[in-house]
């Protein structure tokens, strides 16, 4: 899972990129083309089934709530990248998913850090 945020990196670093496509079509179009709009929706629903489904491989809880979470976590990167022109969006993306994906990992660790203190 946290892989898609490595390549979303790998993408961010090209030169040509401009964000997606897309998500670029839908807000110059302010989805008022319903042929394009369409296009999109179909797009995005298959996005959300791949990630639904690597979601469910992973054995979360909650799939459907996971999934929205990745998917809004990766849009964000996506524009923010784009927008600031750096690839960092794509690995701070990934220290949320990690937390989203890992939570007793940095449960343990806060606990560990705080009883240190």
């Amino acid at each position: 899972m946290l892989a898609l945020f490595d390549i979303m990196d790998e993408w961010f670093r090209r030169d040509d990129y401009l964000g997606c496509a897309l998500m670029n079509a839908a807000m110059e179009s302010r989805n008022t083309d319903e042929k394009l709009a369409g296009i999109i929706r179909a797009h995005k629903s298959h996005v959300l089934e791949q990630l639904r489904a690597l979601v469910q491989a992973a054995g979360a809880d909650d799939v459907e709530l996971l999934t929205q979470q990745l998917d809004l976590l990766m849009d964000g990167a996506i524009v923010k990248a784009a927008i600031k022109k750096i690839p960092a969006p794509a690995l701070e993306a990934r220290k949320i998913a990690e937390r989203l994906l890992l939570p007793d990992a940095f449960r343990d660790a806060s606990q560990d850090k705080a009883v240190a203190l």
